[in-house]
């Protein structure tokens, strides 16, 4: 295995990618598709490396390979983030799984993408995330109405930036009143959803039973009283966001069912047959202690 610096070039301005991937092609290709936009690129084909190249030389954002000889995409990211939590880390895989998506989100990556790889999406996810695809809208500065004094929601303020410009489902835990809803409108308002439906559904208001048909909706038919189809809320916020308050209050069944939708990226309606797709990035909140609840196995 080797590392290497690929694509420097004589703009101090460019921004430095260092892609991770143990296929030189991949490495090679990207850097070049990325060098014709205007960005540096180094390469490093060993993960073992990264920390040496990291110390080495700045980088704006990382491109990581999540599956590879000796040391995995993941343990890269959980290392990095004990000592630079903040550079921004696109995870890519040829084997994804709920698993390993769960595992990346934990370690702050910004967003996965499979491969073979839409080139052109991730070139745009890059874009975004240094600030150089959609000014106004990088990690440095967003659109938002929260207006605090509070260190810990600054924090909070300066984080929106990289979560609005992925499409990874969010969980915003916090007290009551303590803004929740305000960050998710945050999110969608900076997302490249912000121009399409933005749905909202108290989890804690509706019964399981009726939970389940807003939700996914139903045909007719599926039960008594359903006299026509009903488009539930993800097929009404198709394109935008769909925001779950208080999901820690979601029975377990229909959690189910969630990460069921979120895993092929389509759903069936109460009483139908027929899949729907859906392309809906979810946005949740909740005020209770979610790591608790699932250490008492009441949340999945």
């Amino acid at each position: 295995m080797t590392a290497g610096y690929e694509g420097i070039t004589m703009d101090p301005m460019a921004k430095r990618i260092l892609i991770v991937d143990d296929e030189l092609k991949m490495c090679q290709s990207l850097g070049e598709l990325l060098k014709e936009r205007g960005f540096t690129t180094a390469h490093c084909t060993d993960a073992s490396r990264v920390p040496q190249m990291l110390k080495s030389r700045q980088f704006e954002l990382m491109v990581l390979d999540i599956r590879m000889p000796g040391i995995s995409g993941i343990d890269v990211l959980r290392n990095l983030r004990a000592s630079d939590p903040s550079l921004p880390v696109v995870m890519i895989t040829g084997f994804p799984s709920i698993e390993v998506t769960v595992q990346a989100m934990k370690y702050g990556a910004a967003n996965l993408f499979v491969k073979p790889l839409d080139i052109g999406e991730l070139v745009r996810e890059i874009q975004v995330l240094t600030g150089q695809g959609n000014p106004g809208r990088s990690a440095r500065g967003i659109d938002s109405e929260i207006i605090t004094k509070n260190p810990e929601m600054l924090r909070v303020v300066g984080a929106l930036g990289k979560v609005a410009a992925t499409d990874a489902p969010v969980l915003i835990a916090g007290e009551s009143g303590s803004g929740k809803e305000l960050v998710a409108q945050a999110i969608q308002r900076n997302s490249r959803r912000r121009d399409a439906p933005f749905v909202k559904v108290n989890c804690a208001a509706l019964a399981e039973s009726l939970l389940e048909s807003e939700l996914f909706g139903h045909e007719r038919g599926a039960f008594t009283g359903a006299v026509t189809l009903h488009r539930g809320k993800f097929e009404l916020a198709q394109g935008g966001s769909l925001f779950l308050d208080e999901i820690g209050d979601m029975a377990l069944p229909t959690q189910a069912k969630i990460l069921r939708v979120l895993q092929d990226g389509e759903l069936t309606r109460l009483g139908g047959e027929k899949p729907v797709p859906t392309d809906v990035r979810l946005i949740t909140a909740t005020n209770k202690d979610i790591h608790r609840l699932i250490e008492k196995c009441e949340f999945r």
